[in-house]
C-alpha cells in the first residue's frame, strides 16, 4: 500500500519563474539522491513534473504541481518506505522553500 506524503509550499513569484527554478534545481536534487536510487525518470508538463524513482527495489512516484500561489508536492511511498514519510515531508518542505526563494 502506498502512503502519500503531501507538502504545499507558498511562493511569491510568477508561475513560470517557479517552474524554471524547479527545472534548474532538479539537477542538484538528482545529485543528492543519486547514491540511494537506481533510476530517476522525470516527465515535465505545463504545470509541473511527474517523477518516478526506484530506490531499495521500491518505486516511488511523485507529482509536483505549480500554480500561481503555491507548489504542491505529492509523493507516494510504497511499503516500508512509508516509515520515512515524516522525515521526507520535512526535508521536502525545507529544501523546497530554499529552492523557491527569490534570489
Amino acid at each position: 500500500m502506498h502512503k502519500p506524503v503531501i507538502v504545499t509550499i507558498e511562493h511569491h513569484s510568477a508561475k513560470d519563474d517557479v517552474k524554471r527554478r524547479l527545472r534548474d534545481g532538479f539537477g542538484g536534487i538528482r545529485a543528492q539522491i543519486a547514491p540511494y536510487v537506481s533510476s530517476v525518470d522525470e516527465q515535465w508538463t505545463s504545470n509541473g513534473v511527474h517523477v518516478r524513482i526506484v530506490a531499495l527495489a521500491q518505486t516511488v512516484t511523485s507529482t509536483i504541481e505549480v500554480d500561481e500561489q503555491s507548489v504542491r508536492i505529492e509523493v507516494a511511498l510504497p511499503g516500508l518506505l512509508g516509515v520515512f514519510g515524516r522525515f521526507i515531508a520535512t526535508r521536502i518542505q525545507n529544501q523546497g522553500k530554499l529552492l523557491l526563494e527569490k534570489k
